[in-house]
């Protein structure tokens, strides 16, 4: 499960803004099991002889999703958690040659005060 934000701010002139965003769109992106405390990938299994029941599933999937994939886009909905972590030299989902255009784009934005 990805779990991204996308801002429409930042999205290069040429892009066409995305009639529905996926993770690819996405300026900050992660895998949900990263964001969990003991970070890696997660894949949920069910199988036939019923190890896990559909109930069982949906309780972890939720779980998961409240306790860090809404936490994880509440905490950059705020643009300025998202410049911090770049300006730290952080930058989940994109390279760090995208970090940097981007970091660039959006510094020259705040100081133009631009809506961010």
């Amino acid at each position: 499960m990805n779990v991204g934000v996308a801002y429409r701010d930042l999205l290069e002139d040429w892009q066409p803004l995305p009639e529905k965003c996926s993770t690819a769109d996405a300026q900050i992106r992660e895998r949900i099991g990263l964001l969990m405390p003991n970070p890696h990938d997660v894949w949920w299994t069910i199988s036939e002889d019923g190890t896990m029941n559909s109930a069982e599933l949906r309780n972890q999937v939720v779980e998961a999703i409240r306790n860090y994939a809404i936490p994880f886009v509440l905490r950059y909905l705020d643009i300025k958690n998202l410049l911090e972590l770049w300006r730290k030299g952080l930058s989940p989902g994109l390279t760090g040659k995208q970090r940097i255009e981007m970091l660039c784009r959006l510094e020259i934005a705040l100081e133009s005060k631009l809506p961010f």
